[in-house]
C-alpha cells in the first residue's frame, strides 16, 4: 500500500499515462456513451432513473478499469442479480396492501426500507463475493417501484 502522505503529487492536471493510451481512453469513453445512451432511452420514472444510474455507474467502472475487481463478470452479474432480487422483495413489502397506506403517510419509513435494501445488498454481495457498488442504485430503483 502506498503511503498517502509521502506520495508524490503530479503537477499536471492530466494523468501522465494518458498520452500513451489516449486512443484506448477515447474508445472506452465512446462505448460508455453508447451504453448509457441506450439505457437512458428507457427511463420513464425516478425509480427507472435510479436503475439507469446503477447501470451507468457499472458501465463507467467497466470502461475506466476493465481489469478492476468490480468489473469481473461474477461481480457484475452477481451484484446486479442480487440487487434485482432484494429490491423486488422490498418493493413487494412496501407496496403490499396495508403497508402501502402506511408508507404514503410516512415517507421516512419508505426511505428507511430502501436504505435497508441497499445495506442488505452489500452484506449479501460481501458474503457471495459479488461486490459491485453500483448495484446499490438497482436495489433502490427496484424497491421504489410498484
Amino acid at each position: 500500500m502506498r503511503d498517502f502522505l509521502n506520495e508524490e503529487v503530479s503537477p499536471y492536471l492530466l494523468d501522465p499515462k494518458f498520452r500513451h493510451r489516449y486512443e484506448q481512453c477515447f474508445l472506452r469513453a465512446f462505448l460508455a456513451f453508447v451504453a448509457v445512451a441506450i439505457i437512458l432511452l428507457f427511463v420513464e420514472s425516478p425509480s427507472s432513473a435510479a436503475i439507469a444510474a446503477g447501470l451507468g455507474s457499472s458501465v463507467v467502472g467497466i470502461f475506466i478499469n476493465p481489469n478492476g475487481a468490480t468489473a469481473r463478470l461474477r461481480a457484475m452479474v452477481g451484484g446486479h442479480t442480487m440487487a434485482l432480487l432484494l429490491g423486488s422483495v422490498f418493493s413487494f413489502i412496501l407496496f403490499a396492501g396495508s403497508i402501502e397506506t402506511f408508507t404514503v403517510d410516512h415517507s421516512q419509513f419508505h426511505a428507511l426500507i430502501m436504505a435497508l435494501s441497499v445495506g442488505l445488498l452489500f452484506l449479501v454481495m460481501a458474503i457471495t463475493d459479488t461486490d459491485h457498488p453500483p448495484a446499490g442504485g438497482i436495489a433502490i430503483g427496484m424497491a421504489s417501484r410498484e
